[in-house]
């Protein structure tokens, strides 16, 4: 779009995933069979949760992340990146609170620049 190269990107799940997903599969049964629980269902094929994360990593150290713990890019000191880009890991819960909290930090610090 508009003349810049996109990234083509492709994975595959190996054989070490689909043995963890089995596990998990096991273990979950095993829970809801002990919670009494019925009309247990799990999905047949992995799915992803839609979230992406990563690219623009937060971290201290400007040689291996983007941003600092403000969001505050470590080259251009008025530029702040938000949202789920500066995460470093992912978790298995929706990320919204996390990116709304890490907002309102990097507001407050953009505030602050504001005022100087």
């Amino acid at each position: 779009m508009y003349g810049v190269p996109l990234p083509q990107l492709s994975y595959r799940l190996d054989d070490y995933i689909h043995a963890g997903l089995a596990a998990t599969r096991a273990a979950h049964a095993e829970i809801f069979a002990r919670l009494g629980t019925t009309q247990v269902q799990h999905q047949p094929a992995p799915e992803g949760a839609g979230h992406i994360i990563g690219t623009a990593r937060m971290g201290a150290d400007p040689r291996t992340s983007v941003v600092d713990r403000d969001l505050r890019s470590h080259d251009h000191q008025n530029l702040f990146l938000l949202g789920s880009a500066v995460f470093p890991t992912a978790a298995t819960a929706n990320p919204t609170l996390t990116i709304a909290a890490l907002s309102l930090r990097a507001a407050g610090q953009i505030k602050a620049t504001l005022g100087q």
